[in-house]
């Protein structure tokens, strides 16, 4: 029986191959690249969000074996006005802008002569929004317990094993996130003594990066918000100005943009193309169709850590848009 639907599966995928076999393009969505032993240390893993830079090379090695030519966000935006199909491409896209996408990913893309593109939330550089994810594991791993006052009264939160560890730490992120306006986030955990660290790219990393033939760098928003969720001129603001922003610090053009949380409908779309972007990149999956794809909700494939076996079938199931 599993036999059978492995064969099945494979079978699939095979056919979802030769029927891609020509102009058919994908873009592949990662976020962090942290060291293999930052993520076995994780006391609550997240393979949606971190891949290992191993992963990240399977994946490369992967598309490049089935035939496919990795291109930039620009070469794609060509391919799909052109409307003239040919070989397969995918492209290589990070979200948010953390830091070990030029300490651990780069040095991967550039061995191989990858492009990619690193979408960037201008609140990072700018000290304005923290990767409370990170901070808040670094912190709950360091400690025996925790003392926290939010709402209005104080929370203790046991750390000494690694079991009350995964407990606290799930407890303080829901604490955080349901007590606290992402603005807030910074400076209560300056407060409270958290260790902050680097985890997000400066502009001095920034720039070195933009410098790179094979690395582009894209827009993601300021604060990371839901724009759906937004009334029209903040989401306006939130666009407008991580391209502005982004254009001010690296003195080159910034074409590209990524929904946070891929929300965005008809009034997002069209406050992008507005803004004067090529491309804007969605979560939704699928495939890229040569000369139909919609370049304002260009679909993406989520590349989750250590699992090459669903990123084959789940692509295999995967109609062009």
């Amino acid at each position: 029986m599993r036999a059978s639907l492995k064969n099945r599966v494979r079978s699939l995928y095979r056919r979802g191959l030769r029927a891609s076999a020509v102009g058919d393009g994908v873009v592949l969505m990662f976020h962090s690249i942290p060291t293999a032993q930052a993520i076995d240390d994780r006391l609550i893993p997240n393979p949606s969000m971190e891949s290992s830079p191993r992963f990240l090379e399977q994946v490369i090695d992967h598309f490049q074996a089935q035939g496919y030519s990795f291109v930039c966000l620009d070469a794609l935006a060509e391919r799909v006005r052109g409307g003239r199909r040919g070989e397969r491409f995918a492209c290589v896209t990070f979200d948010d802008g953390y830091r070990d996408n030029l300490l651990c990913a780069h040095p991967i893309l550039a061995e191989r002569g990858v492009p990619y593109t690193v979408f960037v939330i201008t609140g990072f550089p700018d000290g304005a929004v923290v990767h409370y994810g990170a901070i808040t594991h670094h912190w709950v791993a360091s400690s025996d317990v925790l003392r926290i006052r939010l709402g209005g009264r104080l929370h203790v939160l046991p750390a000494g094993g690694q079991d009350e560890k995964i407990e606290s730490l799930r407890r303080l992120r829901a604490l955080i996130s349901g007590s606290l306006k992402g603005s807030e986030i910074k400076g209560f955990l300056e407060d409270m003594g958290a260790p902050m660290g680097q985890h997000t790219l400066s502009w001095a990393e920034l720039a070195e990066m933009a410098q790179h033939l094979l690395a582009t760098i894209g827009a993601h928003t300021i604060n990371h918000p839901k724009l759906t969720s937004l009334d029209a001129t903040a989401a306006r603001r939130e666009i407008e100005g991580s391209k502005h922003r982004l254009e001010e610090v690296l003195g080159q053009p910034v074409r590209h943009f990524a929904y946070p949380f891929g929300a965005a409908g008809a009034r997002e779309f069209g406050l992008a193309r507005a803004a004067g972007f090529e491309t804007m990149s969605t979560v939704k999956p699928g495939r890229i169709a040569v000369g139909r794809t919609d370049l304002a909700a260009l679909p993406r494939v989520r590349a989750e850590n250590g699992r090459l076996d669903l990123l084959e079938t789940g692509l295999a199931a995967l109609r062009t848009r």
